[in-house]
């Protein structure tokens, strides 16, 4: 997945402009990025990748960079 489209697909799941989501987006600094929707987008990735996220990495992916770390454990190309 090229960058945008993962930055694209998180504007889309979090309801906000994708221009407000960058490489350095968290969900400290990111408007609309709670639990719920962290668990909507965790799902929706699997979903498009067919994979499976732990538990703990779907609490832990709070950060455009950790959803890119653990794509990438799970052979997912997302850089």
């Amino acid at each position: 997945m090229p960058s945008s489209h993962l930055l694209d697909l998180i504007a889309s799941t979090l309801s906000v402009d994708p221009g407000q989501v960058s490489e350095h987006s968290d969900s400290k600094n990111t408007r609309n990025w709670d639990s719920l929707r962290q668990v909507i987008l965790m799902t929706e990735l699997e979903r498009i990748y067919n994979i499976e996220f732990e538990f703990e990495q779907i609490n832990d992916a709070t950060s455009v960079s950790r959803i890119r770390a653990f794509l990438e454990q799970k052979g997912v190309a997302a850089a």
